[in-house]
């Protein structure tokens, strides 16, 4: 959540950079607070006609826009790449893959004409070790008390259509789980190795997602 809060707070910072984990530990928690916002709309019946949002993910969506940018630019910074390569969006279907493509990939590990690594020392480390695995456990725990009110309150009352789309949504994040798990696990090895599997439960269950569309 730190990195998020960084983020917001950073509202409007397009000089640095942002490590890998950084920016998708935000893209993370922005996805979460929009499915949150979305499904508020639908429950209380503020969506606008005919559209599976309201106000409320409107306003979420609009006032995170420039955070949401911004450490995309970075993000790109750290690669020691032009922030003006957001615009290969525009490029239809080659221009998302790209892009994503340089979100993902690992940064300098060294001073570049944006600024230095992003990335934690060795000591920076080791002191933030111990509390990462408490991190993803309580949150974890938080987005399951999250989907069962959701599942048990708010989906039987949402549009069959919109239901239908926010279900998805958050089945696919809830197969994702074990991935995070595996984050919280301190020896590499072990580490490794349960990422493989949690990796193969996660692609099993997106199979599993659209083999209900099919």
């Amino acid at each position: 959540m730190r990195w998020y809060l960084r983020s917001v707070r950073e509202y409007a910072k397009f000089n640095g950079r942002a490590s890998r984990g950084e920016y998708w530990m935000f893209v993370l928690y922005d996805v979460i607070l929009l499915l949150i916002a979305l499904v508020t709309d639908n429950s209380l019946n503020l969506v606008f006609d005919d559209m599976p949002f309201g106000f409320i993910s409107v306003f979420y969506f609009s006032s995170v826009f420039i955070p949401r940018l911004s450490v995309l630019v970075r993000r790109l910074h750290d690669s020691d790449k032009s922030g003006l390569m957001v615009f290969v969006l525009f490029i239809p279907l080659v221009g998302w893959v790209w892009l994503l493509a340089m979100a993902l990939a690992d940064g300098i590990k060294a001073g570049n004409r944006y600024g230095d690594d992003p990335r934690p020392t060795q000591y920076e480390k080791s002191v933030t070790a111990n509390n990462s695995g408490d991190s993803i456990i309580v949150f974890i725990v938080l987005w399951m008390f999250f989907t069962k009110v959701f599942w048990q309150f708010i989906s039987p009352v949402i549009n069959d259509s919109y239901g239908v789309v926010l279900n998805t949504l958050v089945a696919i994040i809830w197969e994702f789980i074990p991935v995070a798990l595996s984050f919280a696990i301190k020896d590499r090895p072990k580490q490794m190795l349960i990422s493989i599997v949690a990796g193969c439960y996660f692609l099993f269950g997106l199979y599993s997602i659209a083999q209900t569309f099919s």
